[in-house]
């Protein structure tokens, strides 16, 4: 379901075909995101299979694009990986682990030789190795058209009246301020390149108030307003190419969660 989203996000950025095509494959992928046993790739690789082929086929759906994924070691991440390099995007994987992320290019190399992907071990907690990271993903390939903005962890499940401080304060961290250099740092690239699609992780559990995961739950939904308040700041900058800065128009809120967006700097949240 997630990396659905992040399909869509590109779909509304002008990167790819409208995710989903119709309806009805939109039911049956919700289908097949039940079925014990399938992985998230699985999942996405047989909606792809009842959608109606296109002009170019489905593997050039991402074709000369180029997408960065934090948390890129990680099963989600990695799934993402492997799925956008099917498709034929550029792909900027980025990772805590260097380990894990040698993991992610095999799978992405084993699912198309031809693949262009990148490695950088990056803590997103810390603003330097971001902005370097990102740095070195825009020498690569010239740009990124889509970020998945996907690093995070789950943090302790405790009661919330025993739970330790310090590890809310490290979730907190790496979810809410890891998720902010990263989009301050790719933002500041997509504004010079003339814009681009966002994607933040976010999770259900932060409008349901999951028990013993106040921490999680906490920093997913400190993260939704993020898109909303960066918006208009890309728009005004993008609009002002074209006339001065100070006529820009602004956007109305965006709604985090909303079906995609036909701006192209309007990504899910």
């Amino acid at each position: 379901m997630l990396l659905r989203r992040v399909t869509a996000a590109a779909s509304a950025a002008g990167l790819a075909l409208t995710w989903p095509p119709t309806a009805a494959l939109a039911e049956r992928s919700d289908r097949h995101s039940q079925a014990a046993g399938r992985s998230m790739g699985d999942m996405l690789l047989m909606a792809d299979a009842e959608a109606e082929p296109a002009a170019g086929g489905l593997q050039q759906r991402f074709e000369g694009k180029t997408v960065l994924i934090t948390g890129a070691g990680g099963e989600l991440g990695r799934e993402g990986a492997v799925y956008f390099a099917t498709h034929g995007a550029n792909v900027i994987a980025l990772d805590l682990g260097a380990a894990a992320l040698g993991q992610t290019l095999a799978a992405v190399r084993s699912a198309n030789p031809e693949a262009k992907c990148v490695t950088a071990a990056c803590d997103v907690c810390d603003r330097a190795s971001v902005q370097a990271a990102v740095k070195a993903g825009v020498a690569a390939f010239g740009c990124i058209d889509l970020c998945w903005n996907n690093a995070g962890v789950q943090g302790a499940m405790v009661p919330t009246l025993d739970y330790p401080p310090a590890d809310f304060e490290q979730t907190l961290q790496v979810n809410v301020v890891g998720a902010f250099h990263v989009l301050q740092a790719v933002g500041g690239a997509m504004r010079e390149s003339g814009g681009g699609a966002i994607v933040n992780t976010a999770s259900a559990a932060a409008l349901r108030g999951t028990p013993t995961m106040v921490a999680y739950v906490a920093s997913k939904a400190a993260i939704s307003p993020y898109l909303p308040t960066y918006l208009p700041t890309m728009v005004a900058y993008v609009a002002s190419k074209a006339a001065p800065r100070d006529s820009a128009p602004l956007p109305s809120r965006p709604r985090p969660l909303s079906p995609p967006s036909p701006s192209p700097l309007l990504a899910l949240s």
